[in-house]
């Protein structure tokens, strides 16, 4: 996944990242690709080992209407028998499992996340009205000005008419937002299949008093952790100091010993360093190996003698002549079946196309040019099998 810069959405950033009477909001939209690169194709692949890219996941109700889309179809049409659930496709959830780790790196890890702690929402209106409704009851009336362009940016970004949307809802151990203080939470994924992108909207309000607690509990454990880094550093001083006193006291003997005593005597005594003579000596060779690299050997000349180049069934004057035949615009081409050699002029050649063409027992003249209609089925072939991991 690849972050996608965006200035609309960094301008709108800086104004959801706010404080608010007693509560601190803090939200972002970022804007992902789904085009795998080396990595993430890498992580794909282990995420695969569990199951196929085409099978489906089955997913929590959404929480924002209480029941799911699927649910809600077989309500309509009186045959429900027990709560259902949304599916997506493995491809997808890692999309989303990928966009989580990709925008809360490196604090977290959602590796280990699963089908039913994403939901399918059941429609934009829904989601709209549900992300509206948190912000308004946090910003107040300063949303009116920032929801046009807000909902603008995210349309012009991933076209919502488009777009599919999941939203994720962990238990308290898995949800990053699941601290003390946590008032509200949400993250919502706009996924558009034909742009292969995702805009992940996610956003908070934290309690004013204890978002402010843990920075000056930091600020203590800052100070601690300098005053730490102090006595260590007195303490390496120290170290070096006496390992420095080690050494003179090795040393400075040493040279008192070089000087009082000539390098004769520590010759005589072989203290002197003298080079390691080389070594002549070779390894024995087994007579089993010296006999199976004779075998090999014989082996390796008995098959190339055997081995013949491939000569050309014509002769010099056979060539040129089939090379001059080329030069006249005569064309030279094999038989549709066979194995036989076909030579014939470029007048009778089209002539005999032209007669199989407009030979109304076997050829029919269409009234429309089909080209753009197969185009647009094997496009949209080629991306299903995409999409279910049949091809990549």
């Amino acid at each position: 996944m690849k972050l996608l810069e965006n200035s609309r959405f960094e301008a709108i950033n800086s104004q959801l990242t706010t404080e608010m009477g007693d509560a601190y909001i803090i939200g972002r939209i970022e804007s992902y690709s789904c085009k795998m690169a080396g990595d993430d194709k890498h992580m794909f692949k282990q995420f695969c080992q569990d199951g196929q890219p085409h099978m489906l996941e089955a997913l929590s109700p959404p929480q924002t209407s209480g029941i799911s889309p699927s649910r809600l179809s077989k309500s309509q049409g009186g045959e429900e028998e027990g709560p259902l659930s949304d599916k997506c496709c493995r491809k997808t959830l890692f999309y989303l499992i990928a966009t989580l780790n990709e925008s809360f790196r490196p604090d977290y890890d959602f590796s280990a996340a699963k089908s039913h702690e994403f939901s399918r929402e059941p429609s934009l209106n829904w989601v709209v009205n549900a992300v509206n409704t948190s912000l308004s009851s946090a910003i107040g009336e300063e949303l009116s000005v920032l929801k046009s362009e807000l909902w603008n940016a995210i349309d012009e970004e991933i076209s919502l008419s488009d777009c599919v949307i999941y939203s994720y809802n962990p238990d308290l151990d898995s949800d990053p937002f699941g601290e003390e203080g946590s008032l509200w939470s949400f993250n919502y994924f706009f996924y558009n299949k034909k742009l292969k992108r995702i805009v992940f909207f996610t956003c908070r309000s934290i309690s004013g008093y204890l978002y402010a607690y843990p920075e000056l509990s930091e600020m203590d454990m800052e100070l601690a952790e300098e005053n730490h880094d102090e006595e260590d550093d007195e303490m390496d001083n120290i170290e070096e100091e006496r390992l420095v006193l080690m050494f003179s006291a090795v040393i400075l003997p040493l040279v008192y010993y070089l000087k009082k005593h000539k390098w004769s005597v520590l010759k005589s005594r072989k203290i002197a360093y003298r080079p390691p003579k080389s070594s002549q000596f070779k390894p024995p060779v087994s007579p089993i190996v010296q006999s199976f690299q004779n075998e090999v050997l014989k082996d390796l000349h008995l098959h190339l003698s055997k081995y013949n180049m491939i000569k050309d069934n014509l002769n010099k004057q056979e060539r040129s002549c089939v090379e001059d035949l080329k030069n006249r615009d005569i064309p030279i081409l094999p038989a549709d079946k066979g194995g036989a050699v076909v030579v014939q002029n470029w007048v009778d050649y089209e002539a005999e196309a032209e007669r199989q063409l407009f030979n109304k027992s076997h050829y029919k003249e269409m009234c429309i040019d089909p080209t753009s209609k197969f185009k647009q089925d094997i496009d949209t072939f080629l991306d299903l099998a995409e999409e279910e991991g049949i091809i990549t």
